[in-house]
């Protein structure tokens, strides 16, 4: 199975974003004035293990991206991203839509 995104559990180096920034049914989601976070759970619960606010590089583009700290990465297996974004107007929304992201946590081989 292919999944959007894989990381090697326990692993924090490279940050999670989406080649191409942000985008909806017109293109890129301009992000100026907002705010934006990572949303994250394993895949049979509905608990978030990530809650929290990702970086905007560039707001025009929509190109943002999420540092995995300590702890995110620590449970392998399958698990659904989204991105909420809370527009500079005050309206929000989810990134993607219409469903989410397949995040892979592989499992570790040993310490």
């Amino acid at each position: 199975m292919a999944h959007d995104y894989t990381v090697g559990e326990g692993d924090l180096e490279a940050p999670i974003s989406v080649p191409g920034g942000l985008q909806d049914e017109n293109g890129d989601i301009d992000l100026t004035g907002s705010t934006v976070s990572f949303l994250m759970r394993r895949h049979a619960s509905d608990l978030l293990v990530i809650n929290a606010v990702a970086t905007v590089d560039n707001a025009l583009l929509g190109i943002v991206h999420y540092d995995w700290v300590v702890g995110d990465t620590d449970t392998p297996g399958q698990h659904w991203a989204q991105w909420r974004i809370v527009l500079g107007s005050g309206r929000p929304i989810r990134v993607p839509n219409d469903g989410w992201y397949d995040i892979w946590i592989q499992p570790a081989v040993g310490p």
